[in-house]
């Protein structure tokens, strides 16, 4: 054979390896641009690449970690989308491909289950979530041991998949447990610390037990004003939700200045016009009405109506509870006149 047609086949043969390899490859481009769109936000763009960077891994390598890890991304931007029977399609598909690849006592098959719960819960079905909570939950546990964010943030999950259910008992051991954990890893002068103390308080209010949120509130605000100082969301929180605390006890002169403080805090961060104002703004109409400051109250039912209307409309059912209030105050006011 001439030296040319060695040449010719030698370089032929790199060419065909060159198109395999390049082929072998296109999946990977696909996933790193839905990556970028993800990180842009641009969750539609992000889904598109995602699915053919799925498509591609059909061909040859459907039974791999890889194509699970597709899927699974699938799921959380389906479900970032509020899609959530998509979601949950993917979810489900990665679960099954990781159950069979890498096994059930792998922490990719973690993430799995707990986005698979995550889509039944937001869904209403507490019953599916629930198992799925706990194998997460167990098996990272098992792996990681309890004192990790991963643990952590399905114990959470499953307490607030129980709450939803109206299962207090079986929430408040985990919230404890989480809190005791933050404490050790963290300690108490910690944003993630004063959030365990802020979830404990609201499961224990919602219970009525008021004399046990009391405290918890208190320290959360505390730590959150120490470490983020006052003009920050997760101060306001649970300023509001212990005024509420001492509205539902009757002794609105504790409540009064917390709930005006989380209506000056949330109007200097984001201003009038946004759900987070109209909360604390409803609420202090509530307590003046309550106490027959009628002419305190009224401006301030009207004006968390108007601002609802702006922002979510009139069909939004935060609008007819603050239609409701408004009338309410109304009737009352021209009684005593």
């Amino acid at each position: 054979m001439s030296h040319e047609k060695i040449l010719f086949f030698t370089s032929i043969i790199c060419l065909i390896g060159l198109s395999n390899h390049s082929d072998g490859q296109v999946w990977k481009r696909y996933a790193d641009s839905a990556k970028t769109y993800s990180d842009q936000k641009n969750t539609n763009k992000a889904i598109e690449f995602y699915s053919k960077a799925r498509e591609e891994l059909k061909k040859d390598s459907m039974g791999t970690s890889s194509y699970a890890k597709i899927c699974d991304t699938l799921g959380f931007s389906f479900y970032r989308k509020g899609q959530y029977n998509d979601a949950g399609k993917y979810y489900l598909e990665a679960k099954q491909t990781q159950e069979r690849v890498l096994g059930k006592e792998h922490i990719d098959y973690t993430y799995s289950c707990n986005g698979l719960a995550n889509v039944y819960h937001v869904m209403g079905q507490y019953n599916k979530a629930e198992p799925l909570y706990l194998e997460a939950m167990e098996i990272r546990e098992k792996v990681l041991g309890k004192e990790n964010l991963l643990y952590i943030k399905t114990c959470l999950n499953l307490a607030n998949n129980y709450i939803y259910k109206g299962q207090y008992a079986k929430a408040e051991p985990l919230c404890l447990e989480v809190k005791q954990i933050r404490e050790k890893m963290l300690g108490k002068e910690n944003p993630d610390y004063a959030v365990s103390c802020y979830s404990l308080a609201v499961l224990y209010m919602e219970q009525g037990k008021y004399a046990k949120a009391e405290p918890l509130y208190l320290e959360a605000m505390q730590i959150q004003e120490k470490v983020l100082g006052k003009n920050s969301p997760d101060y306001a929180g649970p300023c509001m939700n212990l005024a509420n605390l001492y509205s539902d006890m009757g002794q609105y002169n504790k409540a009064e200045p917390l709930l005006v403080e989380a209506m000056q805090i949330r109007e200097k961060m984001a201003g009038k016009e946004n759900s987070d104002y109209v909360v604390p703004c409803y609420n202090l109409a509530l307590l003046y009405m309550n106490r027959g400051e009628y002419t305190k109250a009224l401006p301030l039912f009207l004006e968390a109506k108007q601002i609802q209307e702006k922002v979510s409309g009139k069909n939004s059912p935060g609008y007819a509870i603050y239609c409701n209030g408004l009338v309410s105050c109304q009737i009352n006011f021209v009684c005593i006149e």
